[in-house]
């Protein structure tokens, strides 16, 4: 079976369950869960993440956005850590988990990773589902870390700048 079918496959899957307007713990176990249709169809890593690229992905990120709206369901270096407690499903955790062993990692890190990433409001319940384009605190994020590039006619040092106001890369030889 093609990637495109297996793509096909999964997305039928996903509007049938859908149609039955099911929990979002039910619709994520069945469908994005360890043993859901995509890591049925998609089961190594790679194939997962190509996955997560395509368009039936973003749309089955949007039926759960849309199953999570209603709501819940019943039944290191000086700084301070801060231990936060996160209610999410079995089906959820086995997940994690496994991706935290395919990525090597613990949870924790996983976890952290994950977070710290930017995400795609129209997934987020709740959320106004517009582009932000500043934060809403005004924090600004602070310039990409030091950066060693190789070029063929030798090496170069970039580093970030700030100077009056102002971000520069600058150059310097190895």
């Amino acid at each position: 079976m093609t990637t495109a079918q297996k793509a096909e496959e999964v997305k039928h899957i996903a509007e049938t369950l859908f149609a039955e307007d099911p929990t979002w713990v039910t619709f994520y176990r069945e469908v994005l869960g360890l043993h859901g249709a995509v890591r049925r169809n998609f089961p190594t890593h790679q194939a997962f993440v190509e996955f997560e690229q395509t368009d039936t992905y973003r749309d089955i990120q949007h039926m759960l956005r849309t199953l999570r709206e209603r709501g819940p369901v019943p039944s290191a270096n000086g700084e301070p850590i801060h231990v936060i407690t996160v209610r999410l499903p079995e089906s959820l955790h086995d997940a994690l988990r496994e991706e935290a062993h395919e990525h090597r990692t613990t949870l924790n890190k996983l976890c952290i990773s994950k977070l710290l990433q930017f995400i795609d409001n129209h997934v987020v319940p709740g959320s106004a589902g517009g582009k932000r384009t500043e934060f809403s605190t005004g924090t600004v994020l602070p310039p990409p870390p030091e950066q060693t590039v190789s070029a063929a006619s030798g090496e170069k040092k970039r580093t970030r700048k700030k100077e009056a106001g102002e971000e520069k890369g600058i150059e310097a030889d190895l």
